[in-house]
C-alpha cells in the first residue's frame, strides 16, 4: 500500500486516528525511502513552525496596545 501526500501530512500533523497512525507507521517501517522522505518533511515542518516565534514573544507596539485597550469585550 502506498500513502498519499494527504495521509503523510495528516500523519505528520497528528491528525490520524490511533489505528490509522499505526498503519502508516507500519508502512514507513517497511519502506526506508519513504521513511526518509517523511522524516525530512517533519524536520522542515519543525523549522517552519519555529520561524517567527521570537516575534510572538515581543510586546505589542504601543499604538496597537492602545487600540486594544480601548476596545471593550462584548458581553454574551
Amino acid at each position: 500500500m502506498s500513502l498519499t501526500d494527504a495521509q503523510i501530512n495528516a500523519y505528520i500533523d497528528g491528525r490520524l486516528s490511533q489505528k490509522d497512525r499505526a498503519a502508516v507507521a507500519a508502512i514507513l517501517l517497511a519502506d526506508p525511502d519513504l521513511m526518509h522522505k517523511v522524516m525530512r518533511m517533519v524536520l522542515i515542518n519543525d523549522v517552519v513552525r519555529g520561524l517567527g516565534q521570537h516575534v510572538l514573544q515581543e510586546p505589542l507596539p504601543d499604538t496597537i496596545q492602545q487600540v486594544l485597550d480601548k476596545k471593550k469585550p462584548r458581553e454574551p
